[in-house]
């Protein structure tokens, strides 16, 4: 059996084919699902840890749920805040209120607390707040971006 394809049908065939192809990164984003931001409060999930946050003057609002199938350990490190004036960034250490070292959320459970800046100073209207779930996956974090906090 042979199927005849006249040149015509071909070249439709190949621009509709190129056109998908280039068309397909558009569906992509920019978005990477390993560093998922938002502006402003809301929910985010990374590796697993369900994140909502709401911002207060001088804290954040957080509640986490473990969706891992281990423990996920919550501490000073989990956290970073990264705050914009004018020209300059600056990162400011957290402080996690509840967080005792070595412990850990364990699987399913719900953990809330308030994050705010170690200095105590009030969080400022430019201001983004940086979660990372797992100390292994460095590289993975969520962020709720308030205000300008990029050039």
């Amino acid at each position: 059996m042979s199927l005849k394809v006249s040149r015509r049908n071909f070249m439709k065939l190949s621009a509709a084919a190129a056109l998908a192809v280039a068309g397909s990164s558009l569906l992509t984003g920019c978005s990477d699902p390993n560093k998922p931001t938002r502006n402003g409060d809301g929910t985010l999930t990374v590796l697993s840890a369900q994140t909502t946050v709401k911002k207060n003057v001088d804290k954040f609002e957080v509640e986490i749920k473990n969706g891992r199938t281990n423990d996920l350990k919550i501490d000073q490190d989990s956290f970073r805040i990264v705050v914009r004036e004018g020209d300059k960034v600056f990162n400011y250490e957290a402080v996690v209120e509840k967080a005792i070292d070595g412990w850990a959320v364990p699987k399913g459970q719900t953990f809330r607390t308030t994050v705010a800046r170690k200095d105590g100073k009030p969080l400022g209207t430019n201001v983004t707040l940086q979660f990372r779930p797992d100390d292994a996956y460095d590289e993975m974090f969520a962020s709720w971006i308030y205000g300008k906090t990029e050039k």
